[in-house]
Formats: C-alpha cells, structure tokens, sequence
C-alpha cells in the first residue's frame, strides 16, 4: 500500500535564550509503521507457471515483478507471444488486483483466453479516494472464464509510479496487517479508528520497545510477538490472550483459536429485565441472572428451558434486573470465529451487525406497551446488534411472541368459561373465541386456561 516516508524530526530540550533558541540534540526518525489492508496480499506470492511442451509446470518460472518503472515494460511481466502463452500465473480464488500508484497512466492486465485471439486486455479503474488502481477479476472471468494472468502493463505510453501491487483475497483472515517500527503513518490511524474493524495482524512490527496499538473498537484483537505491543487486553501472543474483555453490542472475530487467560464480558440489561446474548466461551451465570434455551412456540407462547451455564457460541435467553452483569471465565479455549449465523433452538445469534428480514418468520425483543416480547418485524427489516439475536419462528402466524419463562408473578389466570369481557392478543388483536395462552384483558396480561 502506498505510504507517505517523509522523514519527521523530533527536538528535544529546546530551550530560548536572548532572543535566540539553543537545540541541545535532534532525532531524526525515517523508518515508519504502516498498515495495509488484511484483504491484500503482495502479486509476488502468486502460483507461476511455464509451459514445458503440452505441461505446465510450477519450477523454473519466476514473473518479471517490477515497480517504479520509468519505461514502457510491463510492471508484472511474462515472456508471451501471440496466441503462444509460454507462462502465466495463476490468480484464482482472488477477487482483484490492486496497483497502488499516483495515478498518472491507467495499467492493463492482460489473461489468457482459450480463443483464437490468444489474449485479452482489460483496464484498471483509478480510485482517487484509496490511491489505487483496481481490476475487479468477476469482470475478467465473466470474458475468459479463466484464471491465467500474462502480464500488467501501461495502457500507453510510459509507466506511473508504483509503490506496489496486490492481489486481493476473497475471504482476508486479518482487516489490518500492520508493519515496521518508527512513526505511525496515516495508515495505521485509519486502521486504528476504523470501527468495524475486529482483528489486526500485527506480528510484522519490528519495534525494540512495546507500543500500544488500540483500536476505537474495543472487541479488536491484536495478534502479535512478545513484547511488541503494551496493550492490556485483547493481545494474542503465541496462541494465548492473558486477558480478554468484550464488550456488548460491538463487533467482535477472533481470526485463529487462542487460549484465554482470563476472559470477561459485560452485558448490560434494560429496566426491560430480558435480553439475548451469546459470547464466544463457556461461562457461569452472575449472580441475580437467570439464562433460557428458546425451544419452541405454542400458539403465541414461546417455550424455553432453563440453562445451569452459559454455552460457547450458543445464542440464549437472560432475565435479570436492570444492570450491568459480567461473564467471566479462566483458561478457556476459544474458536476462530465461524462466518455468518449461529442458530440455538430458535434464537440466531452473530458477532457482526445482523439483519432480520421483514418476512413471517422474524421476530425481535422489544419492550413496548403491550409489554416485553418478541414481535414479528413487519415492513422494515430490524437491525439486531453484535453478540445478541433475534428469534425464528417458521408458521407461527402471530404478531407478538409471549416468553414463558416458567413464571407467572403479577399474570392472572383463569378458565375460559370465566372470561367475560374483550379479550386482545399480545399483539393488540380482540380475540372472540380464546384458546390457552396469555391475552390482555383490562389491561393486563392473563393467562387462559
């Protein structure tokens, strides 16, 4: 990634006298930190190949990788003539190619194509915001439907200045690798204040003396060598976490498995008294939590079992009075992060924002004035935050979902026989012929028998 190398000077003892300052020494620092996207990776890592007769071969084939070109020679180059391909290097599972430059002459890649026109150009798009020029491969291969890679060269005349180029990954283990020691650059304060960002490949830093590197986003984890980096938290060093904090409603991924010393996370529930969690260890329950497995739905009632602990990865049900309530466990092993969803019972939980469609089987946690239950999202989709879900319910029909959580202090219950006025669902519908389950009748919840 392109990165600004001047060179910063720091005075120290500065002191004025007369008139006239007296500079009692200078420091001069030119090597830097600098951060690249975790996507990318260097083009000179690429799989290369030579034709050896009708074989291709993998040895005795090294691309002609060059940067800061002054002619017109091909920045990624391969010996190729006409329809006769001799070499090429293979870009697949990639999803572009990136050419940091000063923008001043577009490059092209030119692929191998199986027709009789031997080869096909493509050009690159300059992003002026980023300082890169971009070929996304989804483009080439919807023309060639192959993944062999000839050379990059300029679209015309001579070359731009390059300071690299990279090829990007499909699925990046890292959002950030940072590198090198010396002053931090603009890269790494982009990294460090990107708030989406969870995991941070920093074992390329060179420093003598630890730094801290800590990110806006608290649930960032750090992989990095001994002694390279002073944070407190959230620094893995040879497989190992001396202490993991996580926090609620903030995104969270854990690149490799890791052990963790100490392992805590905060988990804040409303005056609501109910909230959703799931967080990436097994824990205890606080004192004054009571925790659910969501099992199942009965007409408007939502089944549930108790749970004794809190499950790694496993999306659950808390009731507890308004507060902040920590999980903590020791010498836990915790997983990489699988993508997407975790389901448990009904419930689908994540550690990146989710979204929950507006269709008829999504339903959410809210507190409104027919009380605290789960209700169908209706019209527009709900955004359900890091390390909480939303439940699943295929069929279930209704508007509102009541949790029965074995309890029924403070709800009414009577027989149907018994009920004399207009009875609503949780939802707000008026009910003429209620069956077993809770209604709203006067007001308040009421359990019909």
């Amino acid at each position: 990634m392109a990165e600004e190398t001047s060179i910063e000077a720091w005075i120290w003892g500065a002191k004025a006298t007369t008139g006239s300052m007296t500079i009692t020494s200078v420091e001069f620092y030119s090597s830097v930190i600098s951060a690249n996207p975790g996507e990318e990776a260097l083009m000179s890592g690429l799989t290369n190949y030579h034709k050896n007769g009708e074989n291709w071969e993998t040895t005795g084939y090294t691309p002609n990788y060059r940067v800061n070109e002054a002619t017109g020679a091909a920045y990624y180059g391969v010996d190729w003539s006409g329809e006769n391909c001799q070499n090429y290097s293979d870009v697949e599972g990639y999803k572009a190619i990136r050419i940091y430059s000063d923008g001043s002459n577009t490059p092209r890649a030119l692929f191998f194509n199986s027709s009789a026109n031997g080869q096909q150009a493509f050009n690159f798009t300059w992003n002026n915001a980023k300082g890169y020029y971009e070929l996304l491969l989804s483009d080439v291969f919807a023309s060639v439907n192959n993944y062999k890679l000839i050379s990059i060269r300029p679209a015309s005349g001579t070359s731009s200045s390059i300071s690299g180029i990279y090829m990007v990954e499909e699925k990046p283990i890292y959002d950030y690798v940072i590198s090198g020691n010396g002053v931090k650059t603009a890269s790494v304060t982009a990294a460090l204040t990107d708030a989406t960002a969870t995991c941070v490949d920093a074992t390329g830093l060179t420093n003598t003396s630890a730094i801290a590197l800590e990110s806006v986003n608290p649930n960032c984890l750090f992989v990095a060598n001994a002694g390279k980096l002073s944070n407190t938290k959230n620094v893995i060093v040879d497989n190992v976490c001396a202490n993991l904090e996580l926090t609620d409603g903030q995104p969270y991924k854990a690149p490799v498995a890791f052990t963790a010393t100490n392992a805590k996370f905060t988990k804040k529930v409303s005056d609501a008294g109910y909230a959703t969690m799931m967080i990436p260890f097994g824990a205890d329950k606080p004192t004054g939590v009571e925790a659910y497995n969501l099992t199942a739905v009965n007409g408007e009632t939502i089944t549930s079992s108790s749970v004794d602990a809190i499950a790694a990865n496993s999306p659950v049900m808390i009731k507890a009075t308004a507060g902040d309530y920590e999980f903590t466990a020791s010498n836990v092993s915790i997983a990489a992060t699988a993508n997407g969803e975790v389901t448990n019972g009904l419930l689908n939980g994540g550690y990146a924002t989710m979204t929950a469609a507006a269709d008829a089987n999504n339903y959410v946690l809210q507190n409104n004035a027919n009380g605290v239950n789960f209700y169908l999202v209706t019209e527009t989709a709900a955004t359900v935050k890091p390390f909480r879900a939303y439940l699943k319910a295929s069929g279930a029909g209704a508007r509102a979902l009541n949790l029965d959580l074995g309890e029924t202090t403070g709800i009414e219950t009577v027989k149907k026989a018994d009920m004399t006025t207009a009875v609503y669902s949780l939802s707000g519908q008026r009910v003429a012929a209620p069956q077993k389950g809770l209604y709203i009748v006067n007001g308040k919840k009421v359990i019909v028998k």
